[in-house]
């Protein structure tokens, strides 16, 4: 399991600098699990940009969802970012409805529909950012914490104003329509 969960850091680090960094603060029995949480986070958010069709896409995600319902046993201990996730999961009793919800979020990335509305893009960021920094919070014993929801959706909206060009250069649009209808 070690090596699953240096794989984790390694992505971890050359993926999101600053995930990395923050996580190497995190007490030395947590930081695999934190790492695991965010490489499995990484991995979903790169599958838009790793297919050209959907369908492909479609696919990667069913995998992920299938091994966090067990339906992959061992072909997600093949996948060392699985097998951490597996790990942390069972180590800190974390719950599997949020990273289906994550699995879920993603699969809007797969086409090149326009966010319809300001609630659509708040409830794609609970998902997405908000729901992986809960668990987070969780591993390190944080419990319930008040400032995790709008820092997560602060921290989303940065994220999605920073890669305007970049998702606009693969046809997806963040900006919610109702957004831009009144703000042209």
């Amino acid at each position: 399991m070690d090596d699953a969960y240096r794989h984790c850091e390694r992505l971890t680090r050359e993926a999101d600098k600053d995930r990395f960094l923050a996580g190497l603060f995190a007490p030395a029995d947590r930081r695999g699990a934190l790492f695991a949480l965010h490489a499995f986070d990484i991995e979903i958010s790169r599958v838009a940009d790793a297919v050209r069709q959907p369908l492909a896409g479609e696919l990667r995600l069913q995998w992920w969802r299938d091994v966090l319902v067990g339906e992959r046993g061992g072909e997600a201990q093949a996948s060392p970012v699985a097998a951490a996730l597996g790990d942390a999961i069972a180590r800190f009793a974390l719950p599997v409805e949020p990273l289906l919800a994550l699995i879920e979020a993603h699969g809007f990335d797969l086409y090149e529909d326009p966010m319809p509305s300001l609630a659509h893009l708040e409830a794609y960021a609970r998902r997405t950012v908000v729901a992986p920094m809960r668990l987070a919070a969780q591993v390190l014993g944080a419990g319930p914490a008040a400032g995790i929801e709008p820092a997560g959706l602060a921290l989303a909206l940065t994220r999605l104003l920073r890669d305007v060009a970049r998702h606009a250069s693969r046809g997806r649009l963040y900006v919610p329509l109702d957004v831009l209808e009144r703000h042209g």
